[in-house]
């Protein structure tokens, strides 16, 4: 069966993205000054083996595919001697640059997990002891744990689920896809654990902004809180409330993300680029203003943030996704509108609404239209559920905060109102 042409689209980017990571850890790196191989030559290289699994898949000619091994195994040799004419004998650049063309291999088959898993396998081990060491300094040994327990579990749990049987609701393409929600819970997971780390490896002294930019990745609603309650023992709460704004832009990108992942068709995409791409500009427009305003920026205190890939967060996330589901099953049998009602959920997560709704638009159990509209409706409710939160941390930043959120607010409400009600 041959794939969609979004499938191949979604296929050659997951390969240019892969091949660019290792590319990009290649060209950085400090002992080799050769350039033969770098991120370019990478890409390149992860997209020709996606290329020529594609070709494989359409024309049915093993030929193709054999000659493009081929070929491949003579630019190898020709790297290798390239490399020892150079005066360099290692063998880590090529066997990577091999690894590299099956990354794409593997992802114009349409084998996404193992793809995926074999390019960060490949970028991790290249990343070298020494930049190993910092990172494991920037997590707790709890941390570290957690982090390989869930994705232990998960790389069991998905070859298990990918064969569970359909049952009325349950199964493949079913309302509750544990296959689909088990892969898009292990994504947004390793979304939000990449700004993890990076906050933590954050040196002191670096602007409050930027970690309100990656807090608001990771969990928009604990950095805010967290914002707010360093604010406490500030002599200028000014400057926190860019940071707010930032952690509430972070939010309103990391939706836009989820939804081009839990639909890869990109229906729901194109519906909520505009209105939440508006709102994402105007917040980032008042939070540069507000910055200026609040004058010389502060050093970074201690964000009280958990782990994505602690077992607890990545499974409150999957239910929520899964009871929204439910929930969107329920209220579609009584009535279309009611879906809107989900939109509250962007009280406790905007995030899993985005991933519910849009899953279920990928899986045909739900109308576009009403779904766009919900995931706007519950990122302006999460908006403004902001200046709630900071009543319960710092009362002396709402009014502040609320001069921008407000307006934000404003435009999705603008927005929903033209387009969906």
């Amino acid at each position: 069966m041959q794939p969609e042409s979004y499938e191949v689209v979604l296929r050659l980017l997951l390969a240019a993205a892969l091949g660019s990571v290792v590319g990009i850890e290649r060209e950085r790196h400090g002992e080799e000054k050769e350039r033969v191989a770098g991120i370019r030559t990478f890409t390149l290289t992860s997209l020709l083996g996606a290329t020529s699994s594609l070709l494989y898949i359409f024309t049915g000619e093993a030929l193709s595919l054999a000659a493009s091994i081929l070929g491949f195994t003579l630019l190898v040799v020709m790297l290798i001697w390239i490399r020892r004419e150079q005066g360099f004998y290692g063998f880590t650049t090529p066997i990577a640059f091999t690894l590299t063309y099956f990354v794409g291999l593997l992802a114009g088959f349409g084998k996404l997990i193992e793809s995926s898993t074999l390019g960060i396998l490949t970028t991790v081990f290249l990343l070298g002891k020494e930049r190993l060491h910092v990172l494991a300094r920037g997590l707790t040994a709890s941390e570290l744990l957690g982090a390989l327990e869930f994705l232990a579990i998960a790389l069991i749990l998905l070859p298990l689920v990918e064969y569970v049987g359909d049952l009325p609701v349950i199964g493949r393409g079913q309302i509750l896809d544990v296959y689909w929600i088990l892969i898009i819970v292990v994504i947004i997971s390793s979304i939000s654990f990449v700004s993890y780390v990076a906050l933590r490896l954050l040196r002191p002294g670096r602007s409050l902004p930027l970690v309100g930019i990656l807090g608001g990745l990771v969990n928009s609603e604990a950095t805010v809180i967290s914002l707010g309650e360093l604010s406490r023992a500030s002599g200028n709460v000014r400057v926190y409330v860019s940071p707010v704004m930032l952690a509430n832009a972070s939010m309103l990108i990391r939706n836009i993300v989820i939804a081009a992942i839990s639909d890869p068709k990109l229906t729901v995409f194109r519906l909520l680029v505009l209105p939440l791409g508006s709102m994402l500009v105007v917040d980032v427009v008042l939070a540069a203003l507000l910055h200026s305003w609040g004058a010389v920026s502060e050093g970074i205190g201690e964000i009280r943030l958990e782990s994505p890939f602690a077992l607890k967060s990545a499974l409150s996330f999957g239910c929520l996704f899964a009871a929204f589901n439910a929930l969107v099953y329920a209220l579609n049998r009584l009535s279309g509108g009611l879906s809107y009602l989900v939109s509250l959920g962007g009280l406790v997560s905007s995030g899993a609404v985005t991933a519910s709704m849009a899953s279920l638009v990928y899986t045909g159990h739900m109308d576009p239209h009403y779904a766009a509209g919900a995931i706007l409706l519950a990122s302006t409710i999460s908006t403004l559920n902001k200046i709630l939160l900071l009543r319960f941390s710092n009362k002396r930043l709402v009014g502040l905060v609320a001069l921008g959120i407000l307006p934000v607010a404003a435009v999705g409400l603008f927005w929903f109102v033209l387009k969906f009600l």
